[in-house]
């Protein structure tokens, strides 16, 4: 979908999208039992690399659905939102 970029001849601007989904388990100490929803993310970011060495930077959006522990509380549906920096080493 997006194509990479090179900024000059050493550094490339590499955008990308991510989407994932999966469960999330709630197991609090002194409660009985654990409580486990479905759970997915979307992504945005970027890479800019030099080489094989690549800066990153991503923002996620989780979206939980949570009915608490204890059975007495409502459905409802949480959503988070992450950012993060890393750095990448590129194997070939």
């Amino acid at each position: 979908m997006f194509k990479d970029v090179g900024l000059n001849n050493r550094w490339r601007f590499r955008p990308f999208l991510g989407l994932g989904g999966g469960i999330r388990t709630y197991d609090l100490t002194g409660t009985k039992g654990s409580k486990t929803y479905p759970s997915g993310y979307r992504a945005l970011g970027s890479e800019w690399q030099v080489s094989r060495i690549a800066l990153r930077l991503e923002a996620r959006d989780y979206l939980t659905r949570f009915k608490g522990l204890s059975g007495n509380e409502s459905v409802s549906t949480r959503n988070e939102i992450t950012i993060s920096a890393g750095l990448a080493y590129h194997l070939r």
